[in-house]
């Protein structure tokens, strides 16, 4: 089995069962003999978007998987990697790269090292002996922490290359979920508790965290308004019966629309997602920000 190969056995293993590309990249062939569905795109930004979405929808649960030939096929992905970085979406990268005499040859684009402004970790095969190691540390990144794109460059000529049965040994990492303290969440709730017009801007932090039914019912309990970030809404006046005068519908977040209106009408904006950690509306006094492991006001 070559690297290319036990990279599409480990994706199979990870329970991968699509994964979107644009030619060429001998991956695409490996991982459809081990029954992953390649979807082919006609330009890389639409696989990387499509990949991004599939992250968004799956709640943590699954990520998008995407590849790529190296060259201009990393060049053209610039793009799609930048907005799911900007809004801490999971998703597995897997570009081509330049074989090693040729990597540092300008003008050569060497994706691991010009995407690091817009990826959460990269890293690149230089031995077929790494893979499973180098694997393993993807999908670490995948499933703890914040979230954002993870990259395995696949050097040409090493993942052509035998990999020792010694090295085949691949486990696949836990997901290990972080939490504030005790303290931290109280303080919280008494500032909340406290605010004359409270409200709760809820995002993908809700959907990642699998806190729809809890945020449900602390809504129902306090009565406050909840409003859904427009990228990532948690809930809708569906689910679990929740009432629709609670739920202010998702809206792009800008200073001219309406959803500025909405903020102005808040003391206290308790915020859950997983994308930025600022609040754009000078407006706002004060806002209470909920990420997945930290809170801060």
């Amino acid at each position: 089995m070559n690297g290319t190969e036990f990279i599409a056995h480990i994706l199979k293993q990870e329970g991968v069962t699509e994964m979107t590309c644009f030619p060429s990249n001998a991956l695409i062939e490996a991982v459809a003999k081990e029954g992953i569905r390649p979807v082919m795109f006609r330009h890389e930004r639409g696989a990387i978007m499509a990949a991004d979405g599939y992250s968004r929808v799956s709640d943590g649960q699954r990520f998008g998987v995407v590849a790529m030939q190296h060259a201009a096929g990393a060049e053209n992905s610039m793009g799609g990697l930048a907005q799911a970085f900007g809004d801490n979406v999971p998703m597995l990268v897997l570009p081509g790269g330049y074989p090693l005499e040729r990597r540092h040859v300008r003008p050569n684009f060497l994706a691991s090292e010009s995407w690091k402004s817009v990826v959460k970790s990269a890293e690149t095969i230089d031995s077929p002996t790494q893979i499973a190691d180098v694997m393993r540390r993807a999908f670490q990144a995948l499933r703890n922490g914040n979230g954002g794109p993870v990259v395995v460059e696949m050097t040409l000529d090493v993942c052509t290359m035998e990999v020792p049965e010694a090295a085949m040994n691949y486990s696949s990492p836990t997901a290990r979920k972080s939490a504030p303290s005790k303290t931290d969440v109280q303080d919280a709730v008494k500032a909340l508790l406290a605010a004359d017009r409270p409200m709760i801007w809820a995002g993908a932090g809700v959907l990642m965290a699998g806190a729809t039914a809890e945020l449900a019912e602390f809504a129902e309990l306090t009565d406050i308004p909840v409003f859904t970030q427009w990228k990532a809404s948690p809930l809708t006046t569906s689910d679990y019966r929740f009432r629709s005068e609670l739920v202010v519908e998702p809206v792009r977040v800008t200073r001219t629309n309406g959803s500025t209106r909405v903020m102005l009408l808040s003391a206290l904006v308790p915020v859950s997602r997983s994308t930025t950690t600022h609040v754009a509306f000078p407006q706002v006094r004060r806002a209470l920000f909920i990420t997945r492991s930290t809170l801060m006001t």
